[in-house]
């Protein structure tokens, strides 16, 4: 048998393949992508982020959402291309499809471990990541610069407080006030603080363009393609996230 088709039976548990998917995509957050003009949310194979209510400390000991700077750096990668290519691995116990996923020929779990934004879900990535993991916290980077709770033992410590599991939403939040229906992405100085309630007409968006289909306007001088503009809810800019080396 040929190598790649064994390793076609390996990853799909001894079955056929399944067909490849590809598109535009957005971040739900640090490990989770939603490919545009589908409900598909793709988690990505072999990786675990922090959540994105989940806060860590810096290298001076300061707290910043690194959640929110995980999922950040996953937009900067998905933006890379214009389409995103996944090879589904199976479903997950929350109706997601778990993929290994790559933009421009490069996977981006991978990428995601190596510049300290996401480890190595050992679990179920059978340690494929763990060298990029040991790489990423002895250089420091990423959530390695600072001090972390693993994002496993996070939820499972929040399991019972209610918003924290970030799999049900996407990133965008889009709230009603005075001022009308104004959408806020992550990185902006007012995010941490807005709460969505359903009741009122406020949602949630996987991507600006759909906020904005929907009849919402964003902050004057904000958009999700900055990502430059991600901030620590301490006040201090977040590192740039650079692009696939």
């Amino acid at each position: 048998m040929a190598f790649s088709a064994l390793i076609a039976l390996l990853i799909c548990g001894g079955s056929a393949a399944a067909a490849p998917m590809q598109g535009p995509a957005n971040a739900m957050d640090g490990d989770t992508i939603v490919l545009e003009g589908t409900q598909k949310f793709v988690r990505l194979f072999g990786i675990d982020a922090p959540e994105l209510n989940q806060p860590c400390q810096d290298a001076d000991n300061r707290p910043y959402m690194c959640g929110i700077d995980a999922a950040h750096f996953l937009q900067s990668l998905l933006a890379q291309a214009k389409y995103v290519r996944c090879q589904p691995h199976q479903d997950d116990s929350y109706g997601r499809i778990v993929a290994a996923c790559s933009v421009n020929g490069i996977e981006i779990g991978a990428e995601m471990v190596r510049h300290g934004w996401a480890l190595d879900y050992t679990k179920y990535s059978g340690g494929r990541f763990k060298a990029l993991e040991a790489s990423a916290r002895q250089r420091k980077v990423g959530i390695w610069a600072g001090s972390f709770v693993e994002p496993y033992l996070w939820r499972r410590q929040n399991a019972g407080n209610p918003g924290q599991g970030s799999y049900r939403r996407c990133l965008v939040k889009g709230n009603i006030s005075a001022a009308g229906k104004i959408y806020h992405i992550p990185g902006s100085k007012a995010y941490p603080k807005v709460r969505i309630t359903p009741s009122k007409g406020e949602r949630w968006f996987c991507s600006e363009r759909e906020a904005q289909n929907a009849g919402w306007r964003p902050v004057r001088g904000e958009s999700m393609d900055s990502v430059t503009e991600a901030r620590h809810f301490s006040g201090q800019k977040s590192a740039t996230p650079r692009p696939p080396e």
